[in-house]
């Protein structure tokens, strides 16, 4: 039986091994994988060892060649993701993280034209000697396909530990700029609770809004709305808001401003009138805050400017964003 030999990088530090033959395998079939490392198929620094065993750098690991993926694959899929790069607009970048100001209409995970992918190649460019058996960049929050604004990608798998653990415990603040409709003439703290809805209709995920938790199922949704300035669309009253979310739950804005009768102007899954502006609607991550204790490098804030279409809407209805 062939053998392929791996020695743990930094980006590998501490994790299961597990976790780390699952990332390098690309197997589905776990069932096997599992019953290679109790066979002792698979072995830490010479010896038979168990799927929970914690690796840390410097660790050999020594894998049967039938666990692999095929390289030939793993190259077409790295040509695939050259061809189909998504540019973007790079706010912020370190060896820890990567911070975008995300486009309007382009998906963060799955299509070939994803951010996440793009983010690979990014990563696989700037850092071409970082040698690691199962560290792969990723997105550290969510934004909506339609929402812009900034995005953060771990670069390292300590940078993805810091931002994950700061976001638990709410030290990083997110803010963002938003037209809605309607009127709202003093700042306003939401709490409702949200449960995803799926619809045999449509393949478009949407959410639930209550005032009061019914179950388990649904999590509570904190968000603090600031008015800005007023103006009209259409005879439609509109306000320009910043929106500061303490929870970070799917279509947590838009849900939650389309139950509380402030829709986003054009946001027609949620509640909102259809518009002819260049995007369907306008919800942009403008800033983010950092604590004090943060990554080398990573300023206390950083800010991303709305999109084209953004700036255009609101000049021609005489706001200044």
């Amino acid at each position: 039986m062939d053998f392929r030999e791996f020695t743990a990088g930094a980006d590998d530090d501490n994790r299961r091994l597990d976790r780390i033959i699952r990332k390098i395998s690309g197997k589905e079939n776990l069932s096997g994988l599992y019953k290679a490392i109790r066979k002792g198929l698979v072995k830490l620094n010479g010896k038979k060892t168990d799927v929970s065993e914690h690796v840390f750098k410097g660790d050999k690991i020594k894998v049967p060649e039938f666990l692999l993926q095929d390289e030939s694959s793993e190259n077409k899929e790295s040509c695939s993701v050259c061809a189909k790069k998504t540019d973007f607009q790079v706010v912020f970048q370190n060896e820890d993280l990567l911070v975008i100001n995300k486009p309007y209409d382009v998906p963060v995970h799955g299509s070939a034209d994803s951010l996440e992918k793009s983010a690979v190649e990014f990563y696989r460019e700037k850092f071409p000697g970082k040698k690691s058996i199962s560290f792969a960049p990723g997105p550290l929050h969510r934004l909506d396909r339609k929402t812009t604004g900034l995005l953060a990608f771990s670069m390292s798998l300590a940078g993805a530990r810091w931002f994950s653990e700061n976001i638990a415990n709410h030290s990083i603040k997110k803010v963002y700029s938003a037209v809605f409709q309607g009127k709202i003439t003093e700042a306003q703290k939401w709490t409702d609770f949200i449960s995803k809805e799926y619809s045999e209709e449509s393949s478009f995920q949407t959410v639930k809004v209550v005032g009061t938790q019914l179950s388990e199922k649904y999590a509570v949704a904190e968000t603090e709305i600031f008015p800005l300035k007023h103006f009209e669309y259409k005879g439609i009253p509109c306000t320009i808001a910043d929106i500061e979310i303490k929870t970070g739950r799917t279509h947590q804005i838009r849900a939650q401003a389309d139950f509380l009768g402030f829709p986003l102007l054009g946001d027609s899954a949620y509640g909102g009138t259809e518009i002819t502006a260049g995007q369907d609607f306008f919800l942009h991550a403008k800033t983010l805050f950092f604590p004090e204790c943060r990554l080398p490098g990573l300023p206390r804030k950083l800010d991303a400017k709305p999109p084209f279409a953004f700036e255009k809407f609101c000049k021609t209805y005489l706001l200044n964003i």
